[in-house]
């Protein structure tokens, strides 16, 4: 079998004790599922704070098309974290437009320690949500530039645990902003041989 293959196959594992205490990983991960170019992931991962089982999905081509698809999952043993992405991005330097969305949503308890013990907890939410795009100039004397814009919300809010607080909790937040931006690409390479 071409060996890149089975590279992109292979499950890793990690182990590691830090401070007395074991964090463990394991991973399955396929770079280009049945030979589709899709990447397809689980994986689980355990350490002081949580145990967490993910799951992971990418499609660069969106039922044949340009579109791409990104899935994540996650169930924590304190929480949880849903993620999706989805677009069509500049392809080729002759793309005439791209656009975006991506949303996420988590949820996970937050542990404060004094010399390795939990002196208090906090949930933490988290919801993001971005959504971009962009439209090409024509392409003069080798160079392309493009007109990018979007929107992007990022909100943060805390709740005390059944354990009492020490702290004081962070103050939720809220971030919500439109961004622009330009980018100029020049259309040359060169092939060099060593």
């Amino acid at each position: 079998a071409d060996l890149t293959r089975v590279l992109e196959r292979l499950p890793g594992v990690s182990f590691s004790r830090k401070g007395g205490e074991n964090n463990t990983g394991i991973e399955i991960k396929d770079t280009n599922l049945m030979g589709w170019g899709k990447t397809l992931a689980f994986s689980r991962d355990s350490n002081v704070d949580r145990t967490s089982w993910l799951f992971d999905y990418h499609d660069p081509n969106l039922l044949g098309t340009w579109w791409t698809l990104g899935l994540d999952y996650a169930d924590s043993s304190d929480g949880h974290l849903y993620g999706l992405a989805i677009g069509r991005p500049f392809y080729s330097l002759k793309t005439p437009w791209s656009v975006g969305f991506a949303w996420s949503d988590g949820l996970s308890t937050v542990s404060r320690y004094d010399r390795g013990v939990v002196i208090d907890q906090f949930e933490a939410k988290r919801q993001v949500l971005e959504l971009n795009g962009g439209v090409k100039r024509d392409a003069r004397a080798g160079w392309t530039s493009r007109y990018l814009g979007g929107f992007h919300y990022d909100r943060h809010e805390f709740a005390p645990t059944a354990l009492p607080l020490v702290g004081e909790l962070p103050p939720d937040r809220m971030l919500s902003f439109p961004w622009v931006g330009i980018e100029w690409l020049e259309d040359s390479y060169s092939t060099t041989m060593n």
